[in-house]
């Protein structure tokens, strides 16, 4: 299984992702703007360490379609179980960030019988307004902005995780330039940031998905969270700016025996990025093995 995309129809539609890794199967939800190359990004510490991820583009992104009856998070979890039943896929874990927090929530209410285990990092679990400053616009959804965004990521990669530390958390300038430094000093967390910052595009074959997101994000009422039997466990930096920790906390409470992981100065990207990423990812699979289970039907 290589990290390269395939597409495969399904009964609701094609649908575009990697499949990539040996061992009990992961589902993998992408945020927002987000794509397989996106969700490769957040399962490469999961396939190293023995699994086998399923990193989907969902409806909207790359070569998944957005359709009147794919839009909803309801919907693009049907998706994701027409994905596993084209697969031959039983039963899965389910690994979500940030956007695709709602869709893995719903997933995990309307099919407990498909998922082992949960894991949400920095998920969306309320109504969150999604207000773009102008300049992120400038750069995430216009062509001069992408093609500025990836000239930057090749030849001053230092500005790109400058200017992403700055926009995901609320760090003192002190610990913003220490965090800048490991992140340079660590060719893992490195390549993390800028895999993060090519995949951040809101245009293109991205736009579709990106727009439907924003739009549900402001508008949902409830995700149903106490109607999760799944083992779970949750995520968050507690200085993230992007999907504040209250999002985490909420789900906490509403998740009977739910377990919440917090990262102290941690950002939208702690758990790749934080000093202790690699403690926080190992505690990621670990869970994920304990609740591992026949995954081929």
């Amino acid at each position: 299984m290589q990290d390269e995309p395939v597409t495969t129809l399904t009964r609701l539609g094609p649908v575009e992702y990697v499949d990539w890794g040996q061992g009990p199967v992961v589902l993998i939800v992408h945020g927002s703007p987000g794509g397989y190359d996106h969700a490769v990004a957040m399962s490469r510490f999961l396939v190293e360490a023995g699994f086998r991820a399923l990193a989907v583009a969902r409806p909207g992104y790359q070569g998944t379609p957005l359709t009147d009856e794919t839009s909803s998070f309801d919907q693009q979890a049907q998706v994701l179980v027409a994905l596993l039943d084209a697969l031959d896929i039983e039963k899965v874990g389910l690994f979500a960030w940030s956007g695709g927090g709602p869709v893995a929530y719903r997933f995990a209410v309307g099919f407990r019988e498909r998922t082992n285990a949960l894991v949400v990092f920095a998920g969306i679990s309320h109504a969150l307004p999604c207000d773009t400053p102008l300049v992120n616009k400038l750069v995430s959804r216009t062509v001069v902005g992408n093609a500025l965004m990836n000239a930057v990521v090749d030849y001053a990669p230092e500005v790109i995780v400058s200017g992403t530390l700055a926009s995901v958390g609320e760090l003192s300038k002190e610990r913003s330039r220490q965090q800048v430094a490991e992140i340079m000093a660590d060719p893992q967390k490195l390549d993390f940031v800028l895999a993060v910052a090519r995949a951040a595009s809101e245009r293109g074959d991205r736009k579709l998905g990106t727009e439907n997101d924003y739009a549900a994000f402001e508008t949902f009422a409830s995700l149903d969270l106490d109607s999760i039997t799944t083992p779970t466990l949750l995520v968050h930096g507690t200085v993230d700016t992007e999907v504040p920790i209250g999002h985490s906390h909420l789900a906490a409470d509403q998740i009977e025996d739910s377990e919440l992981l917090l990262l102290e100065q941690g950002t939208h990207l702690a758990l790749y990025i934080h000093e202790d990423s690699r403690e926080a990812q190992a505690y990621v699979v670990d869970f994920f093995r304990a609740h591992a289970t026949s995954t081929i039907s």
